[in-house]
Formats: structure tokens, sequence, C-alpha cells
């Protein structure tokens, strides 16, 4: 390949309660919270080039996608919500 792409989401840094209820580090522990919830265009993914695990990231990611956004998209916009569904079925 010569040219590729790059899928960018907005994170958020937050304290990782579960991880940081069982520490008995003084150090406190953090993860990241994906907030931008809008599905990849699949179509530019070379699915062949994924790990087991990267497409497993994505199809959980399009499955948050669509269990938080779909809802409110369902109630605004039925055409809509169509669209959303496709994009993310699983790879």
């Amino acid at each position: 390949f010569e040219f590729g792409i790059r899928i960018e989401n907005l994170v958020l840094v937050k304290e990782c309660e579960k991880l940081n209820q069982r520490s008995t580090m003084i150090k406190k522990f953090y993860e990241f919270e994906t907030i931008s919830l809008v599905p990849f265009q699949k179509g530019l993914i070379d699915i062949g080039l994924l790990s087991n695990t990267s497409r497993n990231w994505v199809n959980k990611y399009h499955k948050r996608c669509l269990e938080i956004v779909g809802p409110k998209v369902k109630e605004k916009n039925p055409d809509a919500f169509l669209w959303l569904q496709k994009q993310c079925e699983e790879m």
C-alpha cells in the first residue's frame, strides 16, 4: 500500500473505578473512554490487515455506537437509523 487512512476518535481520560477499588496502591489507575460515536467507513478498511483483536474492537465499537446513538437517531429519523444499522454490522 502506498497510502493509508488514519482513524481517530475523541477520548476522555478518566479514573478506572474498577481497578482503583481493587488496588491497594496509592497511585490511581486511569483509562480511556471513547466519546465520539460515529461508525467507521468499513469500505476504507482492509479487513485482511486487521488482527482478530482489532476486528473485535471495531465490532464492539460499532455495537456501542448503535446501542447509544441508535435510539436517538431512530426517534428523529428512521431512514437514518437504517443507515446506522447497516454501518454498524459486524465485519
